[in-house]
């Protein structure tokens, strides 16, 4: 992981914060402005952030973990929950 992202999903996932903080806190992590539609429910990972990008009106439940090495492009109206496995 990134020294940096660790760093700040660490301060996202330690303390509440408003939907505007959320955003602003992506916005430094992905080193690009999110849009204000954006909201979050923490605690959230990620290996770098900087290769994620974000589009309007997305959502991101709680316990997400990107590896985004290799960039990640989440659409406009993406809906994105943990992924729980069933073993039966």
């Amino acid at each position: 992981m990134g020294y940096e992202a660790q760093k700040i999903t660490m301060e996202l996932n330690t303390s509440y914060h408003s939907r505007e903080e959320i955003v602003d806190i992506f916005s430094e992590l992905t080193g690009t402005k999110v849009d204000s539609s954006f909201m979050c429910f923490p605690p959230f990972y990620t290996d770098f952030g900087q290769n994620i990008t974000i589009g309007k009106n997305v959502f991101f439940n709680t316990g997400c973990s990107f590896q985004d090495r290799g960039g990640i492009t989440i659409g406009d109206g993406s809906l994105i929950g943990k992924c729980h496995h069933c073993y039966t």
